[in-house]
């Protein structure tokens, strides 16, 4: 996002004003702690973005796109390639899109698309219900489950991929839109790469 300077996170901060999500500057006070990833890079990052809702993101990404701002898209943070943050782009972070909704006949769950493990499994647990997750409480669901999702229960009940039913995205536009069953072969394996991520449905 080049911000040439902060008369674009301003603009961006008006924008958003009547939302709940909340804008990190790098300026800020916890910057460095909510910026924080896995892999440690040395890149300016003007500011992160944590949106609240579905809506919100759309609204990220169409201010992007209208203002040609680079950005980038952050789950937990776990990217081995470093992704997560690239130099002078916004951090759409997705990690407080963290709900959990179980069906009333208790085999399905819409999860929130920045959900992590540890805050799944618990919230399952409170159920007396499960879903194959990964071993790390703080690695997020999505991304872990959409690249295929081996955990310690994916012997005996699938991997993290399979149990996916469906899925609501913000497309290239940041225009929500639920997945179709084509769109779910492609997600089914490309670790987000297609879309934003905002839900998922999946089996427990």
């Amino acid at each position: 996002m080049s911000l040439d300077s902060i008369a674009l996170l301003s603009k961006l901060e008006t924008d958003l004003a009547h939302t709940a999500a909340k804008i990190y500057r790098a300026d800020s006070a916890d910057f460095n702690e909510i910026a924080q990833c896995f892999i440690d890079k040395l890149v300016r990052t003007p500011a992160v973005v944590r949106p609240r809702t579905a809506d919100d993101v759309a609204l990220v990404v169409q201010f992007c796109l209208r203002n040609k701002a680079d950005f980038t898209v952050r789950f937990g943070g776990y990217d081995c390639a470093g992704r997560t943050r690239v130099d002078e782009a916004l951090v759409i972070d997705m990690r407080d899109l963290n709900e959990v909704s179980i069906s009333e006949d208790k085999c399905s769950a819409t999860v929130g698309g920045g959900i992590l493990h540890g805050q799944l499994a618990r919230a399952l647990g409170e159920e007396e219900l499960a879903t194959p997750v990964g071993n790390i409480a703080s690695l997020e669901y999505t991304g872990w489950s959409t690249l295929g999702g081996y955990g310690p229960l994916s012997s005996g009940y699938g991997l993290g991929v399979a149990q996916i039913l469906g899925a609501n995205i913000a497309n290239a536009q940041g225009e929500i839109q639920t997945a179709s069953e084509e769109l779910l072969v492609g997600i089914r394996g490309s670790g987000g790469s297609l879309d934003i991520i905002t839900e998922l449905t999946i089996k427990v």
